[in-house]
């Protein structure tokens, strides 16, 4: 076994499912198109760095589209507790820990919903060593010429060529090539290839 250590994205590997959707469709579609718009994405990036809580920046939201900052907050909870988790793929790289003794993390781009409810409510830290989201970190993956990746990589004590990174972003391939580790682009068109891929590429060597 050539690698010593997995880190898995959040959003697009080990969960599809999106915010708001417990409010009306229309109106849930405007939020989302807003927040990572040219005009509203300077707030979602200061939620994903943690500087404001997503009860302030609700409280943003109900004025501009004229709904109630607290029906906003609990239906984003909700959400989150009703999200849709890739528990195949969760089993599949406990299995590895536990067969090859490969320590597991979590690295995401997130916000303070995910370490407040997310990760309490699915037991997620019950499967990863540990869990490092950008909210918690201040730094997105990006920031700094990656320097969440690498911290993140150091906590395992192993080299970054003896790391494998999920994610479902391409500009991790950049980062791969960047800081040596491993890569594997995930998404519904490589998703069930994953297991076969692991399995030739570094379990069978």
């Amino acid at each position: 076994m050539t690698i010593k250590a997995i880190i898995s994205d959040f959003d697009g590997v080990l969960s599809t499912s999106k915010f708001y959707n417990g409010l009306d469709p229309e109106l849930s579609v405007q939020i989302q198109n807003f927040l990572f718009s040219n005009k509203g994405y300077f707030l979602t990036k200061s939620w994903m760095h943690g500087e404001i809580s997503f009860e302030e920046l609700h409280l943003i939201l109900g004025k501009k589209f004229n709904i109630a900052s607290e029906l906003l907050n609990q239906t984003l909870v909700q959400d989150v507790k009703d999200f849709e988790i890739n528990w195949d793929l969760i089993h599949l790289l406990n299995s590895y820990k536990d067969k090859y003794k490969i320590p597991l993390a979590i690295l995401t781009d997130n916000m303070d919903v995910f370490d407040r409810y997310t990760v309490p409510h699915h037991k997620l830290d019950k499967y990863f060593d540990f869990i490092v989201s950008s909210s918690n970190a201040s730094l997105q993956k990006v920031d700094n010429n990656w320097q969440i990746i690498q911290g993140t990589i150091n906590r395992f004590g192993v080299k970054n060529s003896e790391v494998l990174i999920i994610d479902d972003s391409k500009k991790m391939q950049l980062a791969s090539e960047k800081l040596g580790f491993k890569f594997y682009l995930y998404n519904s068109e490589t998703k069930n290839d994953f297991k076969e891929w692991l399995e030739n590429e570094y379990c069978n060597n």
